[in-house]
Formats: structure tokens, C-alpha cells, sequence
């Protein structure tokens, strides 16, 4: 993991490798929402950079993840220059803001939530991925929360049931 700054003296991270996904991964009962806003997330709105966050290979071998809760930043926190997500279904899931108070409103407001990623930006590729969704909340999407920026998402499904909220994509 390296540190950075943006143009706007922000911090990121950024992270890499190869990962291989090697069975199914399916939650059950009442777990705590996965997050990842330290992992690679810019947390000001629009302050995103190509640089920051994921930039490895996630190979999904065509397993499933099912029933996860994501809050800020889903699995990657930011997605940047070289990533590569790709044979991957992400069934039953649900992103949504949760338990915020009137002092990290803003900060909710500002970054997002989805499956993969609060941001994309730069030279990135989603493949082969599939996913459904239930969203509610600022900034709740499917794949990427608030901003994707370049990249390429290709052969890819997105089923989301966008049940309240601003800004969803």
C-alpha cells in the first residue's frame, strides 16, 4: 500500500496484486455492512484521482458472492488506473447508508456506495460481472457509487432495485 495527494492535497491510497477468488462466499444472518472507505477512498466528494485505490487484478473464476450488506466504498474503496475486476456475481446484495449521525452526514454525502467501488477513474476494466442489487441512500449504486471516470465495463449485468435515496446510479 502506498500513500498520495491529489491535485487537491487529498490523501488516497493506493493498493494492488492479483487476487483469485476460490469458492463461493455467501453471507447469512445479520452481519455488519462491509466497508472499505480506508481503502484507497478519497473521503471529499469529487476529489477523486486515477491514482488512488485498487489497481491489481481480481479474478472472480466465476464464483459467487451472495448477500452482502455494502456501505462506504464497497469492496475496493476506489478503483484506479489498471484494475481489472472480471468473472465475478454478486447476488442478494444491498447498499445502503447506515447509522450515520448529523455529524458524518456531509461525509456520507460526499462519497459513495456500491459493490465494487465509492470511485472509478483512469484506465480500468469491469468484466464479466453480474450483479443485483437493492440500493438506498446518497451516492448508492450498483457497481460504483458516485463518479466513474474512463475505464470500460464490458459483457456485464446489473439488475438494481433502486428503493430511495439521491444521486443513484
Amino acid at each position: 500500500v502506498t500513500e498520495g495527494k491529489n491535485s487537491n492535497n487529498a490523501t488516497y491510497y493506493s493498493y494492488g496484486g492479483y487476487f483469485v477468488l476460490a469458492n463461493n462466499i455467501i453471507a447469512t444472518g445479520e452481519e455488519n455492512p462491509f466497508s472499505a472507505p480506508s481503502m484507497g477512498s478519497i473521503g471529499s466528494g469529487g476529489h477523486t484521482t486515477a491514482d488512488a485505490g485498487f489497481h491489481g487484478t481480481f479474478d472472480g473464476q466465476g464464483y459467487v458472492v451472495k448477500g452482502f450488506k455494502f456501505d462506504i466504498g464497497g469492496i475496493f474503496g476506489d478503483i484506479g488506473n489498471g484494475a481489472v475486476i472480471k468473472n465475478v456475481a454478486f447476488e442478494d446484495c444491498d447498499a445502503a447508508w447506515r447509522n450515520f449521525t448529523a455529524t458524518t452526514d456531509e461525509y456520507a454525502r460526499q462519497d459513495g456506495v456500491g459493490v465494487l467501488a465509492a470511485n472509478a477513474s483512469g484506465n480500468y476494466l469491469i468484466e464479466n460481472v453480474y450483479v443485483e442489487l437493492t440500493g438506498n441512500g446518497a451516492n448508492a449504486a450498483a457497481l460504483v457509487g458516485r463518479s466513474m471516470k474512463g475505464g470500460t465495463v464490458r459483457n456485464s449485468v446489473v439488475i438494481y432495485n433502486a428503493t430511495g435515496g439521491w444521486s443513484m446510479g
